[in-house]
C-alpha cells in the first residue's frame, strides 16, 4: 500500500423501513431492538410497535412483511391496524 492511498470505510447502509422504525422508537424513548423484543410490555414499547406497524403498512408493505420487521405475526399486525375486532366486545342487540 502506498502512502497516497487512503482506505475510506463504506457508509453504513440502513434500509428505509429501518430508518422509519428507528425514528419512531426514538420518539417513544426506546430503541428498535427493545420495541420488537418478545414480551407484552404495556408501555412505550407497545405504542412504538403499533406506530411502526401503521407507518410501514402505510408505506405499502403487506401485513406479513410488517410482521417480519417488528417480530410479530401478521395477525397481530392486523390487530394493531384495527382490521380485526374482538368478537367478545361486540354488543348483542
Amino acid at each position: 500500500m502506498t502512502p497516497e492511498m487512503v482506505i475510506v470505510p463504506a457508509p453504513k447502509y440502513r434500509a428505509p423501513w429501518r430508518i422509519i422504525c428507528d425514528r419512531i422508537a426514538r420518539r417513544h424513548q426506546t430503541t428498535y431492538e427493545r420495541a420488537i423484543a418478545k414480551g407484552k410490555r404495556r408501555n412505550a414499547t407497545l405504542n412504538a410497535r403499533v406506530e411502526m406497524a401503521r407507518a410501514l403498512y402505510a408505506e405499502g408493505m403487506s401485513s406479513t412483511m410488517v410482521g417480519r420487521r417488528i417480530n410479530r405475526d401478521h395477525t397481530t399486525v392486523l390487530w394493531y391496524l384495527g382490521h380485526l375486532t374482538n368478537p367478545r366486545r361486540r354488543k348483542i342487540p
